[in-house]
């Protein structure tokens, strides 16, 4: 049996995260990422069990421990901004010793990229297996960098197999999700995210992405694919997921 967790977010800053394995002058992710997702639900989890370490002995994250337990996670927002903007840097701690006398080596310019949510709100679904899981959500106090810093207002738990929304072909929805869903989406972009798997919270190696549907203001129009789509209904929001996650087995 797999489970939706709806979380909606206050948002106290900009979300900024980076595009992985990039510099920090690359463009940033619109939304959070699935993997940037379960590392802020992993922090209050991993909280809880008394682990405080930064890298496993497998040199893996430690948040490689919810991977089985929280297969999928997507992200929306009402509408979002993106901005760039150059910042001054400390580069003196990354000099080589032969510069680090030179004073005029010590500061530095960067581009720095994030981006703002209407109404300072962010939604995110979780799909899990055990249900507890849900609990953790509210221990949710970033996302992405550690100065990103949010709130969970409210968290919804419901049996997938509840909410599952019969004889949908067309979704007006906020949330990305996999462009296989789809046949085709209105006001939306192509993006390629990381996705939850164990190799991607592990030494790093060829990164497994998917391509998505992202909105590219606020709600997007799709045509569902109803052999690969579930078309959820939670508190009115209309979500598409992986049609697995509806059939009641995990």
């Amino acid at each position: 049996m797999y489970y939706a967790v709806l979380v909606k977010l206050q948002v106290f800053s900009d979300i900024s995260i980076h595009v992985v394995y990039t510099s920090a002058s690359s463009p940033v992710y619109v939304l959070p990422p699935p993997t940037t997702l379960l590392g802020a639900l992993a922090y209050p989890y991993l909280i809880s069990k008394g682990y405080l370490g930064e890298v496993t002995k497998d040199r893996c994250s430690p948040a490689v421990e919810l991977v089985d337990k929280v297969p999928y996670a997507s992200a929306g927002s009402t509408g979002y901004l993106g901005y760039r903007f150059l910042e001054r840097i400390l580069q003196l701690p990354y000099l080589r010793k032969e510069h680090q006398r030179d004073v005029g080596r010590w500061w530095g310019v960067a581009q720095r990229g994030g981006v703002v949510f209407r109404d300072d709100e962010l939604y995110v679904l979780y799909i899990v297996r055990d249900p507890e899981i849900a609990k953790y959500a509210w221990g949710i106090v970033r996302i992405g960098r550690k100065e990103s810093h949010v709130s969970a207002r409210e968290v919804y738990v419901k049996k997938v197999t509840e909410v599952v929304s019969r004889n949908v072909n067309i979704v007006n929805t906020f949330m990305y999700a996999p462009s296989q869903l789809f046949y085709y989406c209105e006001n939306a972009i192509k993006v390629q995210l990381p996705i939850i798997c164990g190799e991607n919270f592990c030494a790093p190696g060829k990164l497994r992405v998917d391509e998505f549907y992202v909105p590219s203001s606020d709600k997007m129009k799709c045509t569902v694919n109803t052999d690969h789509a579930a078309v959820l209904n939670i508190e009115g929001m209309e979500i598409a997921v992986p049609i697995e996650y509806a059939r009641g087995n995990s």
